[in-house]
């Protein structure tokens, strides 16, 4: 209702000025995309009038009601609605998907997923509690900003909550199965827009519901393909990158501009731009991987070339203008970016005076952690078994391809190879862009090589049927199972595959696109080798239901052959229902709820007090500031967790760096070390330009915190409100923190 419904009415609006031919399921994705739309311009209305969650939420349902009867009156007087015949029958297509799509939807409602990122819970927090919404009042500061200027899918979330009765942190793990299924359809039409077929797309639809089944994902920011999960990382690589190219696809297909698809195109890269500007870069690879193969013949796609060209233009100028009004917004991404790059061409000086021009080919060391060896890891040890037979078979499928559009992921997935492989090229881009994130693609290229292999999996089954004799082709498969079982099996296993799987995969790419210009050639001349002509369904001698049925066995075999062998950590995890009440919720987000940062469970005790005694809107500091932050609507300057500052959160890095230069901000600091760092003069500068009234401070820090403040039996400190055989929490009122010194 929140996302669906809107989408289809703006839709059906934009749709009155030009009359649109698509079947349900593309309008349905559409819609999707439509819908994404109108929050992200409740998004900006809400940042204009500063209105709360309820308010705004009144407003969006009111508007689109509005707008869902002026449709349907236009409709009426059209003679576009007509009385519906409850006789017809669905068809048993459309059955057999509701079931599929329900089914999946309960698994993924009671799975718990890897990782929930408390900055998200954060900002999610105070949406919901905010009675003015603002820029300025969402992020861990009261009058700081995000790291991402919009938050529609949090506004997303935050409506679900308010119209589900529930808490918001629980409305997370309910829209799960909505962007998993959202992905999962759009894949399926993509690779249905390509191959013209549906046999990918279903083999696509097995493995994603065996993965559910079986496995727990890895951390979206590590590594997804499957069931992407609710937050930023996953969305990004899983969902709103296939949604942009489900509606370039769409776009290229019209030889006008169709005003509902392309608006829903340059919606997406706008939010893809304002969420993560790295799936933007990568989006862009895509489009212009499309452009090469429309190139390799001119003459007959001129027109799409020229519609291609300005396309990449327009994402261009996108993430120019992003970058532009990031910084004006948060000038202090500047000095950060700055670090950044020096740092990129630092090693880039080094691998030239180490290797020359082939240093730009060779491996950094200063970036272990994005090298071409992590994609063993991705694959390994979270389910993704069959992803170095994709790779082994990605040349194969390129000489099996009929038609031009076939070509577009293979050269895609071929490049992004590539650049995954060729790491001193990655340090090209990153210094251009400013930061090293753009060196990490592996996601992207793991889903293209996925859609690729669902597609192979359709050219072998139909390899296979096609042999007549029973015993024949019987053997056929055993022998293609036992060579795949035992390449798998080195691939997975073998620390000699590990070592050379950059050289083996470089040559699978560069093969790829070699070969993609050949076929390209022969697809423009007409002239295709006759094996090709051996995989068209059309004239094979068998039925569908045993191609069915052999396509999805082996689709469901390639991503269970895994199991037997997988790590505890991978192996599927399920949960009962949450809790309903927000005040319960808390600790069952603490306790159960993967959580990428954990506050200690001795700090639990306080959140009664917080919730209650402490009024809202508040600034925090001291040993522990994160669980106010989780529990209410509170503000800190930086997020201490059990003492330590955490350098993984961006906050930390820009306080440290800030208050003392001295110390590394990029290792787990003492809180302790901290106050010794910075004296008590400076912490009472930093007490006062934070405007803070609370200070949580854990027993075991409490006596030297008060020794280094000075804030001893006789000197005027804070005045104690909590205590507990764990923590202490002070409230700082105006004037009992003295200035500091003037000597």
């Amino acid at each position: 209702m929140i996302n669906l419904a809107p989408g289809f009415a703006l839709f059906s609006l934009l749709s009155l000025a030009q009359r649109n031919a698509y079947n349900v399921f593309t309008i349905q994705l559409v819609s999707v995309s439509m819908g994404m739309t109108c929050i992200f311009l409740l998004n900006v209305f809400i940042y204009a009038t500063h209105v709360s969650i309820d308010t705004a939420l009144n407003i969006y349902l009111a508007t689109f009601t509005a707008v869902t009867g002026f449709v349907t009156l236009a409709w009426f007087r059209r003679g576009v609605v007509r009385y519906v015949n409850w006789k017809v029958k669905p068809r048993k297509r459309f059955i057999v998907a509701a079931i599929f799509f329900l089914l999946f939807a309960f698994l993924l409602y009671h799975k718990y997923s890897a990782v929930v990122f408390v900055e998200e819970l954060i900002i999610l927090r105070k949406i919901v509690d905010n009675p003015h919404i603002a820029s300025w009042n969402i992020s861990y500061t009261l009058g700081g900003r995000t790291t991402y200027f919009f938050v529609p899918f949090y506004i997303f979330i935050a409506m679900v909550s308010r119209i589900a009765g529930i808490d918001s942190y629980a409305a997370i793990f309910g829209l799960w199965p909505f962007s998993a299924i959202v992905s999962l359809a759009c894949i399926v039409k993509i690779s249905n827009l390509l191959t013209k077929r549906l046999a990918a797309g279903f083999a696509f639809m097995a493995m994603a519901f065996t993965y559910a089944l079986l496995f727990t994902p890895p951390r979206p920011d590590f590594f997804v393909v499957f069931i992407p999960t609710p937050d930023r990382y996953a969305l990004s690589a899983a969902l709103l990158v296939p949604l942009a190219i489900f509606h370039f696809l769409i776009h290229l297909e019209h030889k006008r501009i169709n005003i509902p698809t392309f608006l829903g195109l340059i919606y997406l890269i706008v939010e893809m731009t304002f969420i993560h500007a790295r799936e933007t870069i990568f989006t862009l690879a895509i489009i212009a991987s499309v452009l090469i193969v429309l190139s390799l013949n001119y003459r007959k796609n001129k027109h799409h070339v020229i519609r291609v060209l300005w396309l990449i233009l327009l994402v261009a100028m996108c993430l120019l203008a992003y970058k532009m009004i990031n910084l004006m917004v948060q000038p202090y991404l500047k000095s950060i970016i700055a670090d950044y790059r020096q740092e990129m061409l630092a090693a880039l000086q080094n691998l030239w005076h180490k290797r020359g021009i082939l240093g730009l080919f060779s491996p950094l060391p200063e970036y272990i952690l994005y090298e071409y060896q992590r994609f063993f890891y991705c694959y390994t040890e979270n389910g993704y078994a069959y992803m170095p037979l994709a790779v082994l078979l990605l040349p194969v499928y390129v000489l099996c391809v009929d038609r031009t559009r076939m070509l577009y992921l293979p050269v895609a997935g071929a490049l992004f190879g590539l650049y995954a492989a060729f790491s001193g090229l990655r340090l090209l881009l990153g210094i251009s862009v400013g930061v090293p994130f753009v060196f990490d693609c592996y996601s992207l290229l793991g889903l293209i090589l996925t859609i690729v292999f669902c597609d192979m999996l359709r050219i072998v089954c139909q390899g296979l049927l096609r042999i007549r004799s029973i015993p024949r082709r019987v053997a056929a498969g055993l022998g293609f199972f036992a060579l795949c079982s035992l390449y798998l099996a080195l691939a997975n296993g073998s620390q000699a595959y590990r070592d050379l799987i950059r050289p083996l995969h470089l040559t699978s790419y560069l093969l790829t696109l070699a070969l993609a210009a050949y076929q390209a050639s022969r697809i423009a001349r007409r002239s295709l080798p006759a094996f090709v002509r051996y995989f068209e369904l059309r004239k094979a001698g068998y039925s569908f239901a045993w191609f069915n049925t052999t396509l999805i066995g082996l689709a469901c075999l390639c991503v269970g052959y895994q199991v037997w062998g997988a790590a505890d950590a991978s192996r599927a995890r399920f949960r009962v229902g949450l809790p309903r009440q927000s005040v319960a919720a808390i600790e069952t987000i603490v306790n159960d709820y993967p959580l990428n940062v954990r506050p200690p469970q001795h700090c639990l005790a306080a959140v009664d007090f917080i919730k209650r005694l402490v009024p809202t809107g508040q600034s925090w500091f001291g040993s522990d500031t994160l669980l106010p932050l989780m529990a209410a609507n509170h503000y800190s300057p930086v997020i201490l967790v059990d003492g330590k500052f955490l350098p993984a959160l961006e906050c930390n890095f820009i306080f440290l760096k800030k208050w003392v230069p001295s110390l590394d901000p990029t290792s787990i600091l003492d809180f302790n070390d901290f106050v010794s760092a910075i004296g008590p003069d400076r912490f009472k500068e930093l007490l006062a330009e934070y405007d803070i009234r609370w200070l949580l401070i854990a027993e075991s820090y409490r006596e030297s915190f008060i020794e280094i403040m000075g804030w001893g039996a006789e000197a005027k400190g804070p005045r104690l409100a909590y205590h507990d055989q764990y923590i202490s929490i002070f409230q700082i009122g105006p004037g009992e923190i003295p200035g500091p010194s003037q000597e």
